[in-house]
């Protein structure tokens, strides 16, 4: 049996640790409050505009807005995993964590081994998880947290989007990216036709000559400028010129070692149309994006929800109800609206999985402190009726010794 001042230090131990998780519970039953009610006001908002959302996309595969909803073959996901940025919250992070390992070993194992999968992290405790895992880790946006707004929360969409929308080189929408890119890279190739052996295109990718004059021009242009204006001007465009060239050298480069990785032959012709396929794959961003976090649905209680963020998801029809179809009047035009609406309802579909997040986070503290604080009342019980079992066996002790002793004297 353990002494009386070992108990009473765990006794005043777990007064200590009560008072803190009854506090916790306080302050997350208050935050849990705030979050609750940002998140019931925008579930019609946010039901209703993907309602239209899924609506309008299943009749958009031509359009400009089809590219959100164009199916692809999945060859690179990403996943969002959303949790905390603090603990004690039961099994609120960990449930998300396995969720995502799930994913990745299991319906995206064959991507994975090719290391094509890739996990965003929002919140401290899953960027903590994965970014000890370089091959899966792609960033994190930790900070939402601090200051959870809508502005904060559209920018991350963005960038989600736009990797997104950089997978499908083949569309409208991205032509942008195929100018920069797939344009520059058949202009390469145009000047020096269409079918180019691997040792002549490797041949012209030294830019080492091009650099060095680089160089002797900024040297000769920073002493000009202090004494002849014309030639200063002379000097700009050449410098213009060489650095245009040396930009074309790069896509060279970049062209080479495609033809590298395609195993072929330094003498073998190749034709640049396949070259530029091989090239167009390597620059594939995502061809999906699914979020992983805990949905709120009451204090106690949190759903795990997996949802598929890009490509938007066509509506479930239920073959037992009446077939309906909603017929949309578009105003000023149809392709305006829908460029506008569908950015705008995968931003609103994000923010709300966020706040979904945060008051499941609330809400899993409130009741994990809850739960802390009952376990300490229950320890506190015991650790005070082995207290007073082991003063009264201490009493009991010492009135033995004293009955034994006056019995001595007696004797």
């Amino acid at each position: 049996m353990p002494s009386l001042k070992e108990v009473r230090n765990r006794i005043t131990s777990t007064i200590s640790t009560q008072q803190i998780t009854s506090a916790m519970k306080m302050v997350s039953a208050s935050k849990l409050r705030r979050a609750q009610d940002a998140i019931i006001q925008m579930r019609p908002y946010a039901g209703k505009l993907k309602e239209i959302l899924s609506n309008v996309t299943s009749s958009l595969e031509s359009s400009a807005g089809g590219i959100y909803a164009k199916e692809r073959p999945v060859k690179k996901v990403l996943l969002v995993a959303i949790t905390s940025n603090r603990g004690l919250c039961g099994a609120f992070n960990s449930n998300v964590l396995r969720a995502v390992n799930s994913l990745v070993h299991g319906k995206y194992a064959e991507q994975n081994k090719e290391g094509h999968v890739k996990v965003l992290c929002i919140g401290k405790k899953a960027s903590d998880f994965f970014s000890k895992n370089k091959k899966l880790y792609a960033g994190h946006h930790n900070e939402l947290f601090n200051n959870l707004s809508f502005a904060n929360t559209a920018m991350v969409a963005e960038d989600i989007m736009k990797e997104y929308t950089q997978g499908d080189l083949g569309s409208d929408e991205d032509a942008n990216v195929r100018a920069k890119t797939g344009g520059t890279i058949i202009r390469v190739l145009a000047s020096v036709g269409d079918n180019v052996t691997a040792g002549q295109l490797i041949a012209e990718t030294d830019n080492r000559s091009i650099i060095q004059e680089i160089a002797e021009v900024q040297k000769a242009l920073a002493s000009s400028k202090k004494t002849d204006t014309n030639e200063s001007e002379s000097l700009e465009k050449k410098l213009e010129l060489l650095q245009e060239q040396l930009e074309g050298t790069k896509f060279k480069s970049l062209i080479s070692g495609h033809i590298t990785s395609l195993n072929i032959k330094v003498g073998e012709t190749v034709a640049s149309d396949t070259i530029v396929a091989h090239v167009h794959n390597s620059l594939r961003t995502y061809d999906r994006v699914e979020i992983i976090y805990n949905q709120f649905k009451n204090a106690a209680s949190q759903l795990l929800t997996t949802e598929q963020y890009l490509p938007v998801t066509k509506p479930e029809v239920d073959p037992s109800a009446k077939k309906r179809t909603l017929d949309y009047i578009f105003e000023p035009g149809k392709e305006e609206i829908v460029k506008d609406l569908i950015p705008n309802a995968l931003k609103i579909q994000l923010y709300k999985a966020l706040l979904d997040s945060n008051a499941a986070e609330h809400g899993a503290r409130m009741t994990s402190m809850h739960k802390a604080t009952d376990n300490a009342n229950e320890i506190l019980r015991d650790l005070r009726l082995t207290y007073n079992k082991a003063r009264q066996a201490t009493i009991t002790k010492e009135i033995l010794e004293i009955v034994g002793g006056a019995e001595a004297l007696k004797n």
